[in-house]
């Protein structure tokens, strides 16, 4: 597990345990509390077994053992049906067993066929939905927090857009976008003249973006119904610090973003300085 998962170790002790989920020993679940060595009380169980039936009778033995300890537990199973439906349902006696269903949560045809950069898309929108979120927005403020599913056509397309352009916005500053294989590539960060390069281009995107839809400026606050706004400045100089942050924030927060979704900056060519 470490040799693929490097980093695991920084943010866990992995204790392993060999116990055979067919016995006494099993059942009785002794190992989940504390046991004197230090160690807090385990306080979530997943069950992950090559086998649908071992995998949920496992889960149904810890359930039935931790009854009262309000602990959740959470089985891995290819798909939800016949018991797995069952203990899946909240009113049968089950509260706080949970069935993960592969096929249904990560092959199904829209995951599969979405390319990287609906991945992307989706990533902006989560980020800046809980960015939202954390400065006290809601939903009946702010139309755009809710889940991607959700969102209108105009806004997803929006998302879309700008995660098209990250490749354009990489080969600027002399990078590009790789699969994950370096577990540090979160901590990845661009220089400040790199930032701005990045920020500029996204305004400039954005501008083009709100201004083909239809979008006018005009002093004072945003007015979404009559499609007026007093950011569509073309020379960055002419904008407020605070909006020019926003756009910086596109660089700072990108290797983060890459990474959730299995992707990392690279550097394709040596830095130079500006």
């Amino acid at each position: 597990m470490t040799l693929r998962s490097p980093r695991l170790p920084d943010s866990c002790d992995l204790v392993p345990v060999e116990l055979d989920v067919t016995t006494p020993q099993f059942e009785r679940a002794e190992f989940l509390d504390e046991s004197g060595n230090g160690r807090p009380a385990v306080g979530c169980v997943y069950v992950c077994l090559d086998d649908d039936s071992r995998g949920l009778t496992a889960a149904l033995a810890m359930h039935a053992t931790t009854q009262g300890r309000a602990l959740p537990i959470v089985v891995r199973t290819s798909h939800v049906s016949g018991l797995a439906s069952l203990a899946s349902y909240s009113g049968g006696g089950f509260a706080g067993l949970t069935c993960f269903d592969v096929i249904g949560s990560v092959c199904s045809p829209d995951r599969l066929f979405a390319g990287t950069h609906e991945t992307l898309a989706r990533a902006f929108h989560d980020d800046y939905v809980a960015d939202q979120v954390r400065l006290g927005a809601t939903a009946s403020e702010n139309t755009a927090l809710v889940a991607w599913d959700e969102l209108s056509a105009d806004l997803r397309e929006s998302n879309l857009r700008q995660a098209d352009h990250i490749v354009a916005k990489l080969a600027v500053v002399g990078c590009d976008i790789a699969p994950l294989s370096d577990w540090d590539a979160e901590d990845f960060e661009f220089a400040p003249d790199e930032i701005e390069a990045m920020a500029v281009m996204e305004h400039t995107r954005w501008m083009d973006e709100r201004l083909a839809a239809g979008w006018t400026y005009a002093p004072g606050p945003k007015d979404i119904a009559r499609k007026t706004t007093p950011f569509l400045l073309r020379e960055w100089a002419e904008l407020s610090d605070e909006i020019k942050d926003i756009d910086r924030g596109f660089g700072r927060d990108l290797p983060r973003l890459l990474a959730s979704v299995g992707l990392q900056v690279v550097r394709v060519t040596a830095r130079r300085e500006r």
